[in-house]
């Protein structure tokens, strides 16, 4: 009796060719997309210390890279296949650039620098260069 049952064809309920392409489903209309926000998208993810990094779920056999909310560490999380995990954390630290030197080295200084050098090495020096 109820194997050969077919349901009846009701246009706005979208069971079958009752909703117009994308714009409506069951005679109702989607909802637009809401529109982007000038967001700053981020694959960090923030964790308070360590313990926190090692409480948060990972899937197996991965690595994780966790920062701390002061952005004074990382921490990386390796699961493996089994589920237990081993924690590394590593510091950050600011770098200040190196001073960029604006003399120039004479040809003495550099003949001077290259016999240290030669000597330290154990090799011998030509006798047109002493």
């Amino acid at each position: 009796m109820f194997n050969n049952y077919t349901p009846t064809y009701v246009p706005n309920l979208g069971n079958g060719q009752g909703f117009g392409g994308n714009q409506s489903f069951g005679g109702f209309s989607q909802p637009a997309p809401a529109p982007a926000q000038n967001q700053i998208r981020s694959n960090k993810i923030y964790v308070m210390d360590a313990n926190d990094a090692l409480t948060r779920q990972a899937m197996p056999d991965t690595i994780v890279l966790y920062v701390q909310q002061d952005e004074s560490a990382i921490h990386e999380v390796y699961t493996d296949t089994q589920g237990r995990k081993l924690i590394r954390t590593r510091t950050l630290v600011d770098v200040q650039p190196a001073a960029a030197q604006t003399g120039m080295v004479t040809r003495k200084e550099f003949e001077d620098l290259k016999a240290a050098v030669e000597k330290m090495k154990g090799g011998t020096v030509a006798d047109d260069e002493q």
